[in-house]
Formats: structure tokens, sequence, C-alpha cells
């Protein structure tokens, strides 16, 4: 019987062959899986879509044990599994057995956290399963800051990392960042108290737009401020050794998830992408839910064959990955919310 390690590795070189030779229906299994293990939250952070999403179709709520078979099926093939969605993950009701399950298949693990939940329990959890990865949500250089975008102060975070590096210390600390207009000069500040807190590397992502009142917030409608910030940013990370990942400031960018990842939503729902995941949002690729059939099958919908043959250079069907600002980085992009998107409607009308 193949082993997990081998498992793994046998997917991955599959999964090279068929993307060499432009395959858009995969025999080989995700190699990234994103759980949202609840999208329960005990913070409103403006730069978050639960903020904005129609509440009568993303009621609150925990993935069903009832579909960790296919969890497990997933978790066997892939090499990394992150615990993030539009919640805060460690409220999960079932989040430990998800992990457990992860760890049972040698999968890195990866969590989102808002530095709120963490707790003794959790350091030695983490030292036990492993956990690999925590990414804290970070968005300020400053305790001001994080309480205005945040509602919890960077001192707090700090501290997690400084326990976490003490009980746990193979596990990575990152700071994971939603960059607006707001707060990008703080981003350089950010790379050098990761670097004194022993932080790997900072993650920076655009914040998406969801309503009118944030029609200008995107960082991008300021690039020669952000292109300053970034060069100081890089300058910061070099000096100090901190894995500084930044998002482009133009131009298209290939986005790789549907051949290589796949998001499970608390409620089971699957897609092959991390772009609102939120019900009622129409920029995403679906695929079906948890439970409906083989999970091969699920991972070669329509939806996914079709974003496959766009990025592999084959002929193709209109889809969301035209305008998706994971991968199109303008002004117009980042707003793609508050056109023609029934989640920014209901939002908008109350």
């Amino acid at each position: 019987m193949i082993g997990t390690s081998e498992l793994k590795a046998a997917n991955r070189r599959l999964n090279e062959r068929e993307r060499a030779e432009a395959k858009a229906r995969l025999a080989s299994y995700p190699m990234q899986v994103q759980v949202e293990a609840t999208n329960r939250c005990n913070l409103v952070c403006g730069t978050c879509a639960r903020n904005y999403y129609p509440k009568a179709l993303n009621r609150i709520g925990d993935l069903n044990p009832r579909d960790y078979p296919e969890l497990e099926t997933l978790f066997a093939h892939a090499e990394r599994v992150l615990l993030g969605g539009y919640g805060e993950p460690l409220m999960g009701k079932h989040v430990k057995a998800i992990l457990r399950l992860a760890a049972k298949h040698q999968c890195f693990i990866e969590i989102i956290n808002n530095g709120t939940f963490l707790s003794e329990e959790w350091y030695a959890l983490s030292a036990e399963l492993p956990v690999g990865r925590y990414l804290f949500s970070v968005d300020g250089a400053s305790d001001k800051t994080m309480m205005q975008r945040r509602g919890v102060p960077l001192t707090q975070i700090l501290t997690h990392v400084a326990r976490l590096r003490e009980v746990a210390p193979e596990v990575e600390s990152t700071f994971n960042v939603t960059l607006s207009r707001h707060n990008i000069d703080e981003i350089p500040e950010l790379v050098r108290i990761a670097a004194e807190h022993g932080v790997r590397a900072v993650f920076v992502a655009h914040q998406k737009l969801y309503i009118r009142a944030q029609g200008g917030d995107s960082a991008l409608e300021e690039p020669e401020r952000l292109r300053t910030a970034f060069d100081k940013a890089w300058t910061a990370a070099r000096e100090s050794g901190v894995d500084l990942h930044l998002p482009p400031t133009e131009g298209v960018h290939e986005c790789m998830q549907p051949l290589e990842m796949m998001m499970i939503r608390r409620d089971g729902a699957a897609f092959a992408c991390c772009s609102a995941m939120f019900g009622g949002g129409t920029h995403r690729i679906e695929l079906g839910r948890l439970g409906e059939g083989d999970v091969l099958d699920l991972w070669n919908a329509p939806a996914a064959i079709n974003a496959r043959r766009r990025i592999l250079g084959l002929p193709h069907g209109p889809g969301p990955c035209e305008t998706c600002a994971f991968r199109i980085f303008t002004p117009e992009a980042m707003r793609r919310f508050l056109d023609g998107d029934e989640a920014s409607k209901a939002a908008l009308s109350g």
C-alpha cells in the first residue's frame, strides 16, 4: 500500500505532467485545500466581506463531520491545508478534529487567525499536531491602527508570537496583511516589526471593495505612494531577512488556483478558487458540494475545466476569472463587487 508521502509526491508529479500536456480535466487531486471550518467571528473588521454579504444567504455554522470522508480523500493527496475563510477558524466547533485529520495525513497545516483565541491549550496543540504556520491578521504597525482596522491591539498579536516561539518554536508565525490606502505607509514598519519579533514572513494582499462607501479605498488608487512604500518595504526585508510577499501594483498576473487548490466552505460547498466564497456572490468557480459524488468528479466540474482551459491557452467560455481581482490589478478590478453582484446589491439595500 502506497504511503502518505509517496501518494502526495505521485500526485504532484501527475499534476505537473498534466499541466505540461495542457490537460484541463485532471486525474490529479488538488495539492492545496482551504477549509472554512466556521464562519463564526468575534470581530467586525471593515475589510471583511462578512460585514456586507447577505446575512440570509450566509447563516452562521460549522463544517459538518459528515463531510469528513471527502476531506480525508482530499487531505491524503494534498500537501498543504489552510484553515481560514469568512470567520475565525479557532472558533469552529470541530476545528480540532479537522486539524487532527490533516495531521494524520502529514499535511503542512496553516491557520489564519485574528489573535484573540490562541491560548496555552492551542500553543500545546500546535506543537503536538504539529501546525506548520500561523498567519496573524495584522493590518497596522501600531496599536492605534490595529484597533481601527481590526479591533485588536498589535501588542496582543506580538504576545502570542512570543509565546508560540517558547512553546512551539518549530511553528512559523507570519503576518497576513490586507492593504488599502489607509495603511500603505505602514508596510515598511510592519516588516521591521516582524524581524524584531521573529516573524518569518509578511504576506500582503489588496483589499477588495464591497460597498460604494469603500470605492476609493484601494491602495491602487495611489500608485506613486504605493511604489514608494513597497520600495522601502523591500529594503527593510533585504536588511532583516524577512520573507516578504507583496502583491502586484498593476497589470494581469495569472492565478493557478484552478489547477491546484480546492476551497471548502463551512456548508460543504466546494470551489476551485478562494474568491467570493460567501453565498450570493458571483465571482467564483463553483464546483458543487461535498457528498454529491466522487471528489475527483467534483474537482473536474465544468466551471473548473473552463477556468483551466483559459489558463492553459485553450478555447474556453466566459467565466469569473475575466474580472477577478486576484489576477487583475487595477482599481476597477478591486471594485468588481460594486456592480452587477447580488451580494453587493443586497448589502447596499440594507
